[in-house]
């Protein structure tokens, strides 16, 4: 079996890009196993793997980064392995 892409992997070392947007009515979906990053860079520090389709509330955007709560971890993920639902920006 071919193991399931993980946020980060494979992908350029971008810099971030954007300014930080708050949001207040914004579901996000994992539709991978996805790192959640301490910042929001493949460069950021992995905290954890979340499961697939797993779905978080994502309190602000920052170019391709949505950040979350997910147990004791605040952190970031990709916008490219996510499905959004609500306002997301």
């Amino acid at each position: 079996p071919n193991p399931l892409p993980v946020n980060g992997e494979g992908t350029s070392n971008a810099a971030i890009v954007g300014a930080a947007v708050p949001l207040a009515n914004c579901q996000i979906t994992t539709t991978h196993q996805v790192r959640l990053r301490e910042t929001p860079s493949t460069n950021g520090t992995v905290l954890t793997t979340l499961p697939y389709d797993l779905t978080l509330t994502a309190t602000v955007r920052t170019g391709d980064w949505y950040q979350v709560v997910y147990l004791n971890n605040q952190g970031w993920v990709n916008a490219a392995y996510v499905n959004t639902r609500g306002t997301c920006g």
